[in-house]
């Protein structure tokens, strides 16, 4: 058994109801659930392997896609078994499953308040009826108020809303009724997303035949700030660069990604992040059933280094409000941010996108619209 301890685990269901739009994640629309069983078996079994092989001891928890919810019954009961035996949760632990809101029935949100499932990430992405027809949802807004409603009778309040701006001829009128509409329904965190059109996707063929058109970058802008605006009055703080939060309820297992922690993806195409390296599960079925079947964990090792992990630290530690820790960075590369990147934080701080104080580097109020354009700075 390695020596590393997980104090955050991923786990991957590829599987959705159909594909949508916009998505380019690694998920398959429309399998039947022969194929989803079979999946699920080779998981546990990866599940029961890796606690072999890892302290698996995590406090965090989280079960993405894909659409866990759309797995029947019977194979989530079988995965979250898989997951409860096989790992040790403290008192204090999250457990998040995603969910879509026309798979998430009162049976299902009661399985997993079962099995200690304790936060849910419901993927609304809009709260207009034409927006959710354009994304290729396969829910309307009715759906959405019932999974909120069912995970609430089933004693899960800790629930997160995914929704998605700068979609194609949406209007600021049109998110703020969006943005309205999500926090009429009183959810714990908020998350707030660009839609970026990726290649390959059913929006980029409508975009390449000049069938819609994709948001200004004004647009775009406009909808980030009302957004900065809209949510803090209603108690929602923005902790990160696309994430609002009711005090307590941040997201604990994005932010060990942000804070460069240590963690275990388990499943097709799973990333780890563990002792400075990235670990990259198969992308194909029959490699990581092969690797399995040969008691194997399955996955690519690609060891990063010392310039790599320092770029990457402040890239993560940029998109958190509080921004990156000088003392952490000290301590895990053993010299200050100022001195590894000297040109970088002056040119950042001298443009009035980001300030350095005692404690932090971190974006300015500007910077946060223009984010990226810090983040290059400390990419080699």
């Amino acid at each position: 058994m390695e020596d590393t301890m997980i104090t955050a685990l991923y786990i991957h269901i590829p599987y959705c109801k159909s594909k949508c739009a916009y998505c380019d994640f690694l998920s398959f629309g429309g399998e039947d659930e022969a194929h989803q069983t079979r999946y699920i078996d080779y998981l546990c079994r990866e599940i029961a392997l890796a606690a072999q092989n890892y302290r698996l001891t995590p406090e965090t928890v989280y079960i993405g896609g894909g659409t866990p919810s759309v797995l029947s019954a019977e194979n989530l009961e079988k995965l979250l078994t898989a997951v409860r035996a096989n790992i040790s949760l403290p008192l204090d632990y999250e457990f998040t499953v995603e969910a879509n809101p026309e798979s998430l029935s009162a049976a299902k949100a009661a399985l997993f308040s079962d099995y200690g499932v304790n936060r849910i990430s419901l993927g609304a992405q809009s709260m207009d009826e034409k927006f959710l027809n354009l994304l290729g949802r396969a829910h309307s807004l009715a759906d959405i108020e019932q999974a909120v409603n069912n995970l609430r009778a089933a004693g899960i309040n800790n629930i997160n809303l995914d929704l998605m701006y700068a979609l194609p001829l949406q209007s600021l009128s049109d998110w703020q009724n969006t943005l309205e509409k999500a926090v009429s329904l009183t959810p714990t965190h908020l998350s707030a997303y660009q839609l970026v059109i990726e290649d390959g996707t059913y929006l980029a063929k409508l975009l390449r035949e000049g069938k819609i058109e994709a948001a200004e970058e004004d647009t775009a802008a406009d909808m980030l700030e009302l957004t900065r605006t809209f949510l803090p009055k209603y108690g929602y703080h923005g902790y990160e660069l696309s994430n609002y939060a009711k005090d307590g309820f941040h997201s604990r297992h994005n932010c060990a990604y942000w804070l460069q922690e240590d963690y275990l993806g388990l499943g097709l195409g799973a990333t780890s992040f563990i002792d400075g390296a990235f670990i990259t599960r198969p992308q194909k079925m029959g490699d990581y059933y092969r690797a399995l079947n040969e008691n194997k964990l399955p996955g690519v090792r690609e060891e990063l280094k010392k310039n790599d992990l320092m770029s990457q630290f402040v890239f993560m530690g940029l998109r958190l409000d509080e921004g990156v820790s000088r003392a952490r960075f000290q301590e895990r590369f053993g010299a200050d941010i100022a001195q590894i990147y000297p040109y970088a934080v002056a040119k950042a701080c001298e443009s009035g996108l980001a300030e350095l104080n005692e404690t932090h580097f971190s974006l300015t109020k500007q910077g946060k619209f223009l984010a990226n354009e810090v983040m290059l700075e400390f990419l080699d």
